[in-house]
């Protein structure tokens, strides 16, 4: 995971003084739990998610502080523990914990932790691995690349237009879970 992050706060640090804005976090994972619920294709979920991890990331780089292994073992036991209590999928979790953490209830890096933790569980669900999980965040981080640079203030989302040479990742993530799907039977 170490890897995207690297990769995250690289495009972060050419688009974003290292400044963080609660606002503007919570409007943009608000905004990627929402495509996660709108979308109707598998892919379009996968992509989703990893743009909430991808989020997730970027904001704890703002915050300035890279994630330890120890923050993210406790995020996924957290998730571990509202899976056993509910039988919802672990990302409309998502929903609760942007609320509690607007409402102050849970602190920035818990909360950015926690929805990683979500979203990668949502992923396994989904029949992804580790591996593939990581290799899902490297074909959205490779989409994000190839978006125009503009810095632009702490409080504005980047990239609104995304450029002439921007990829879309959706072919490639759906390759992915077509050799995810294979491999399994």
């Amino acid at each position: 995971m170490y890897r995207v992050f690297e990769r995250v706060a690289k495009w972060n640090s050419l688009r974003y003084d290292q400044v963080y804005d609660v606002n503007l976090t919570l409007e943009l994972l608000s905004e990627e739990f929402g495509e996660w619920l709108d979308a109707d294709e598998e892919v379009d979920r996968l992509d989703a998610l990893c743009d909430l991890v991808y989020v997730a990331l970027g904001a704890i780089w703002k915050e300035g502080s890279p994630p330890k292994e120890e923050d993210t073992k406790q995020a996924l036991k957290v998730s571990h523990n509202l899976l056993c209590a509910t039988e919802l999928d672990p990302i409309l979790h998502v929903g609760a914990v942007l609320m509690a953490y607007d409402r102050g209830s849970l602190t920035t890096l818990a909360t950015l932790h926690t929805i990683i933790a979500l979203a990668i569980t949502q992923m396994q669900g989904m029949g992804l691995d580790f591996e593939d999980t990581i290799a899902a965040m490297l074909i959205v981080c490779d989409a994000n690349d190839s978006k125009s640079i503009q810095k632009t203030e702490p409080n504005v989302k980047a990239n609104v237009v995304k450029g002439d040479f921007f990829r879309s990742p959706e072919p490639r993530l759906k390759e992915l879970l077509c050799q995810v799907k294979k491999s399994f039977h």
